[in-house]
């Protein structure tokens, strides 16, 4: 699935325009996803995290790579508080290779 397809189906699931949606995720401006969609740019960590803030329920790894479900399994509607530990991945190469 390619960046553009991520990024589509999540304005599908939130039913927004890419305008829409980069407000709504606290984009400036919308640029970045029109360029993700013309395949200039990929999905980066950051903006992976501006989309969980705004949709907890999808997954994080989905967004960066397309692989998998969309959705988190059994989400309740309740944002996960994670706790920073010595074990927890420090960053996308981490999470990724696990």
């Amino acid at each position: 699935m390619t960046a553009s397809e991520i990024i589509r189906q999540i304005e599908e699931y939130a039913e927004l325009s890419t305008r829409a949606l980069a407000q709504k995720i606290g984009l400036k401006q919308p640029q970045t996803l029109y360029d993700i969609h013309r395949g200039k740019v990929g999905v980066s960590g950051k903006l992976a995290n501006k989309v969980i803030a705004t949709f907890p329920e999808i997954r994080w790894e989905w967004i960066l790579t397309g692989e998998g479900d969309m959705l988190v399994e059994g989400y309740s509607g309740e944002v996960a508080q994670v706790e920073a530990s010595s074990d927890a991945p420090a960053d996308v190469e981490e999470v990724q290779a696990l």
